[in-house]
Formats: C-alpha cells, sequence, structure tokens
C-alpha cells in the first residue's frame, strides 16, 4: 500500500517542468491513475475474498483450486433462457460434451493485464521525459516565476537567449522524437484494443457497442453482453480416480466473484479507449498542421506572449526552424508570460537588428 501510495504522489505532483500538452497527460496521468485503481481494486479483493468459490458433491479444496488454475467456462445453448423459469443461471446447466461451451480463460490474468496495460501507457512518457526533461530544467531556471528585479530578469533572459542562438537549426531532433511520442500514444491505444480483444476471447471489440444495444433491448429477448462475458457464476469439471480405479466426474459451479468489477472495468475502457485515440489523433493532425505550416506556428507562439503585436513572433518564427519553433514553445509553457514576451523582443534584435 505504502509503494501505491507513493506512486500516486510522484504521479500527481506538480513537475519542475512542462514537457507536453493535456492529451498526453491523458495517457500516462489519468489511464495510468485508472489502471492502477482498477489493479489495487482487484488485489484488494483477492487478498480479503476468495476470487473464486466453486461447490458440489463432495467438493474438496483442491477441487476449486484445480477450477481456478484450468479455467472454467458457460453453456451456451441456454444464455437467452429466463431465470427461474428456463434455467437457474446464463450460461450454467448441464453438460455432457457435446453442448457449445465458452471457456473463461482470462479470469486470473485480469491482474496482470492491468498492471501491463499501465506500463505500456507509461512508456511514451518516459521516452519524452527522459529526452528532453533535464535539458529544459536548466533552459527555463527561475524564468518561470515574476522576476521583480529588472537587471537579474534582464541577465537571465540575455543568457537564453545566447543560448537558443548558439543552438539554433539544431533543435529538429526533439520536435521529431516528440511527434513520434505523439503517434506511439496513438498505436499504443489501438495495440492495446487489440491485446484486450485476443485476452478477452475476440469479445471486447463489440463490448460497448453491445451494452448500448441491449440497453435499447427487451431484456427478456436479447442476451446481456456482460453476463455472457464475465459470467458470476460458471461451470468446472474435474475428472479424479474412483476407489474401484474408474474415473469419476464432478460437476461443479463456481462462483466468479471478480467478474463484478472486471465487466464495468472493461465498459469503462471500452468506450474510454475511443475517446482517449480519438483526441490523440486529433493531436497529431495538430502537429502535422504546425509542422507544415509556419504562420500557424507563429500563431500558436502569439497565443502565450503578452505583446501588444505579433510583429516580434513573426520575425522570430522566420528564422526558426521546426525545432526551434517547438522549443520556443517548450519555453513558452514554462516561463513567466511577461517575461517570455521580452525574451521574444530581446531574440528578435539579436535575430534581426
Amino acid at each position: 500500500m505504502q509503494i501505491f501510495y507513493e506512486y500516486l504522489a510522484n504521479l500527481f505532483k506538480k513537475d519542475r517542468v512542462t514537457i507536453d500538452n493535456v492529451i498526453f497527460k491523458l495517457h500516462y496521468r489519468f489511464t495510468v491513475f485508472i489502471l492502477v485503481g482498477c489493479t489495487l481494486i482487484i488485489w484488494l479483493y483477492q487478498c480479503l475474498h476468495p476470487p473464486i468459490i466453486c461447490t458440489g458433491d463432495d467438493t474438496k479444496k483442491y477441487h476449486t483450486t484445480y477450477c481456478w488454475i484450468h479455467s472454467t467456462f458457460t453453456v451456451q445453448d441456454n444464455l437467452g433462457k429466463e431465470v427461474g423459469v428456463g434455467v437457474a443461471y446464463p450460461g450454467v446447466r448441464s453438460f455432457t460434451g457435446r453442448e457449445e461451451k465458452k471457456d473463461i480463460t482470462y479470469y486470473q490474468y485480469v491482474y496482470f493485464c492491468l498492471c501491463l496495460q499501465a506500463l505500456l501507457f507509461y512508456i511514451p512518457h518516459y521516452i519524452w521525459k527522459n529526452r528532453c526533461s533535464k535539458n529544459l530544467e536548466l533552459l527555463v531556471q527561475n524564468l518561470s516565476l515574476p522576476i521583480d528585479d529588472e537587471r537579474t530578469r534582464r541577465e537571465q533572459i540575455n543568457l537564453l537567449c545566447d543560448c537558443f542562438v548558439d543552438n539554433l537549426k539544431t533543435n529538429n531532433m526533439n520536435a521529431w522524437v516528440y511527434f513520434c511520442c505523439e503517434i506511439l500514444n496513438c498505436f499504443n491505444v489501438v495495440f492495446q484494443s487489440y491485446l484486450l480483444n485476443i485476452f478477452l476471447g475476440y469479445e471486447f471489440v463489440n463490448y460497448g457497442s453491445q451494452i448500448l444495444n441491449h440497453l435499447h433491448q427487451n431484456p427478456m429477448e436479447s442476451v446481456d453482453p456482460m453476463e455472457r462475458i464475465f459470467p458470476k457464476l460458471a461451470k468446472c469439471t474435474v475428472y479424479e480416480w474412483g476407489f474401484s480405479g474408474t474415473i469419476q466426474r464432478k460437476d461443479l459451479i463456481c462462483l466468479l466473484a471478480l467478474n463484478i468489477f472486471t465487466e464495468k472495468i472493461y465498459a469503462f475502457l471500452w468506450f474510454w479507449l475511443i475517446i482517449l485515440f480519438l483526441l490523440s489523433l486529433l493531436a497529431v493532425i495538430y502537429r502535422i498542421i504546425l509542422f507544415c505550416f509556419r504562420p500557424i506556428r507563429g500563431w500558436s507562439l502569439s497565443v502565450g506572449a503578452r505583446l501588444r503585436d505579433n510583429l516580434h513572433i513573426n520575425t522570430v518564427n522566420k528564422k526558426c526552424s521546426v525545432g526551434d519553433w517547438f522549443l520556443l514553445r517548450l519555453l513558452e509553457k514554462n516561463m513567466d508570460p511577461v517575461v517570455f514576451g521580452e525574451f521574444i523582443k530581446r531574440l528578435e534584435f539579436i535575430l534581426h537588428p
């Protein structure tokens, strides 16, 4: 628990410098927080309660362990029947081996899957942070706060201008690495959706849409996708030797209590991954537009600089490459607006005397 609290504290503490945008933060902060929180819920329940309870004729403790290891299943031909009339529970009935069944193979691995997802969502941020964070901290230093002393402010602005001019036209790689990380965010969402679809027996791709369709239909005439994919009761068959040397078959019913959480976790993830992908795709398209059109890059700089006109911005923008503009955008996010405006004026004087 202490490790989890420390992780959350580090995840949501204010960064010393801002190195990305809000959409990027949705990946490694909000989404990772949700996944870690869901992992904690599953883990705590497994610590306090048995994740699976099986019962049947002359049930032994090892029967439950066997069903936990080898998975359970549901019978598919009675899913649409009314509970209490046709069946005791959807998917639970006598099984002879000839009926169609669906194995529940994901159940014991949900905890690990959520952990892996959280790790994958954090990787693009980790790559970009190691590339950019320390260098940006050195550049910004105390310029993120208003500086009352005019002489000190002028000296720090002059140092920053000299450093920027000395490295002019050499910053393109940082811009392209960030762009690649944004593309990686998009790919990550698609890749994780693909993996989840395999993990849940190719049921995840239509899970959310099936839930919406079920809500608009008569519950007696349609199968609840939550009950079908994440059943709370399932069957398990155990074979063992009898006293006379014959093989005995035990038919067990198992309570899958964790599915009360997993059905809601994956319903949320289905909708959230779609939203996150669309936002990430818009961020990539916007980045491409910025990289291709210099006037739009100049407009993006003018938003944060408190200047009466954009002449200073336009002059500086004409002298800057895509990488230089990208560095200016990062500086703008981490500097006091008044100080950044003075920095742009000084930079214009140096670049266009």
